[in-house]
């Protein structure tokens, strides 16, 4: 809304009061909006039909699988599921130091969105990753674009142009993803580096590769205040928090692309 409002304000044949009554309109469908859901909500509630919410310093986050991935096979989502879990053990040990218990939350059907529950950190640390990731795409997306409209040319050497511009996406994704394996690993020195630093290379890429293919993040948390009493670690709970609070806003995530560009890796190392 902010911004269709920005945009109206900013176009030189709208006048104020046009604005103002687009404004007006905005404010009453929203307003009708909100009323119909909580009126939903009401309701759902009186027959027992309640979601679980995060608790003061708690945060999760939820992965919704695209059947495609699995192909309505068992075996696939358990596949996918072992994915999922592999990508939270490396993202876990790089905020935290070690591999936290991974705590499912919820599970709901149809497209497949599994929710546990983690520390504030690792769950900052993955959205900052899918931040990331979105950003990544975005830029494969318009080499891809700029290469789309090259091939629509008639030109005598079509396949070394086809093959400059895949070169382009790949020397682009492997430098994105050594980019971020460098910011989440600053310390080299560290114990288990190299393994850990191999292992979160694995999971960025299949990170990328599956929302490509439409895999989604959805990421509830509510933070707490640190008082007094609270032991240091909340320092960086209340950083992972505001942190969550700047990312979470910008996780719009595209729909799948009919001609995915990054193979899925192969299964995940157990770790």
């Amino acid at each position: 809304m902010a911004a269709d409002i920005t945009q109206m304000m900013q176009a030189s044949r709208i006048t104020p009061a046009a604005v103002h009554q687009r404004v007006s309109q905005l404010v009453g469908e929203r307003q009708n909006y909100l009323d119909t859901i909580r009126n939903l909500q009401g309701c759902l509630q009186a027959i027992g039909i309640t979601a679980p919410v995060p608790q003061p310093g708690e945060a999760e986050i939820g992965f919704k699988i695209p059947r495609p991935l699995f192909e309505n096979i068992l075996d696939g989502l358990l596949r996918e599921l072992r994915e999922e879990r592999f990508i939270i053990r490396c993202f876990s040990e790089a905020a935290t130091g070690s591999a936290e218990s991974i705590v499912v939350r919820q599970i709901s059907t149809s497209s497949p969105l599994f929710f546990f529950c983690l520390t504030a950190m690792t769950v900052a640390s993955l959205a900052k990753a899918a931040r990331w990731a979105l950003d990544t795409w975005k830029a494969v997306e318009e080499i891809r674009h700029l290469r789309a409209q090259t091939q629509q040319i008639r030109m005598p050497r079509e396949t070394d142009i086809r093959e400059l511009f895949e070169k382009a996406i790949n020397e682009k994704i492997e430098t994105a993803i050594d980019g971020k394996v460098k910011e989440l690993l600053p310390n080299q020195d560290e114990p288990r580096h190299k393994e850990l630093a191999n292992h979160l290379s694995i999971a960025l890429r299949s990170m990328l590769a599956r929302i490509e293919r439409g895999l989604s993040i959805e990421i509830r948390y509510v933070p707490t205040l640190p008082s007094e009493s609270v032991a240091a670690s909340s320092d960086k709970a209340a950083s992972a928090f505001a942190a969550l609070g700047d990312t979470v806003p910008t996780l719009i995530f595209p729909p799948a692309t009919a001609d995915p560009i990054l193979k899925l890796p192969q299964q995940a190392p157990e770790s």
